[in-house]
């Protein structure tokens, strides 16, 4: 008798575990069914990225991401800060260094009336980037947060050789979204041997 149940308790534990290792998240990601990887995963950052033509007129790239509930970063590991949200923003990248994208002409400055900015913009004020974010629903049914025909892009960051626009910050509640990028007009100068992105990250404090 106590051989039959030392042999059932056995069979128990390593079934136990067999179950454990099978319903384990791979890697400790809790967010491992998700697809693509959300943009931050416990305390490790990471991108989406996908290529877009801007200087085509028609070029259309849609696809989706997540906004997954995260931990509090730490300044220091110490002290808590605000929780970042992914932002959407196109990157640009095909010089040899930061210096030849204003040599090119294609960065400019121009004056809102009560700031002075820098970035990509055409002559004549017209729109030619249309940015769509939607809210998808668990019954699949997409809701539009944000819609804007933009008529230029911001520079915010020079990241290595690369330059960085600002798009959106998604700041609404956790779940899937689709970004949908649309070119309106073509812009040849935009053709020069660059290469554009629509890049989603998020960006914390360790």
């Amino acid at each position: 008798m106590k051989t039959t149940l030392l042999i059932l308790g056995i069979l128990l534990g390593a079934g136990g575990v067999l179950l454990w290792q099978w319903m384990k998240p791979p890697a400790d990601d809790p967010y491992f069914f998700l697809t693509p990887k959300p943009t931050i995963i416990n305390d490790q950052y990471y991108s989406v990225e996908k290529p877009i033509k801007l200087d085509k007129a028609g070029e259309c790239v849609s696809f989706i991401f997540w906004k997954v509930p995260q931990p509090t970063p730490k300044l220091l590991y110490l002290f808590p800060t605000n929780k970042t949200s992914p932002k959407i923003s196109i990157r640009m990248s095909g010089f040899r260094n930061n210096e030849e994208f204003w040599q090119s002409g294609i960065l400019t400055e121009w004056y809102d009336g009560s700031e002075t900015w820098r970035g990509i913009k055409r002559k004549d004020d017209r729109p030619f980037l249309e940015v769509t974010i939607a809210k998808i629903d668990s019954n699949l049914r997409e809701t539009v947060v944000y819609k804007k025909a933009l008529s230029a892009l911001r520079l915010y960051a020079i990241r290595n050789k690369e330059q960085l626009f600002d798009i959106r910050e998604v700041d609404g509640p956790y779940g899937q979204y689709k970004v949908t990028i649309k070119v309106l007009v073509d812009m040849p100068e935009l053709s020069k041997g660059l290469d554009f992105f629509i890049d989603i990250r998020q960006y914390g404090i360790k």
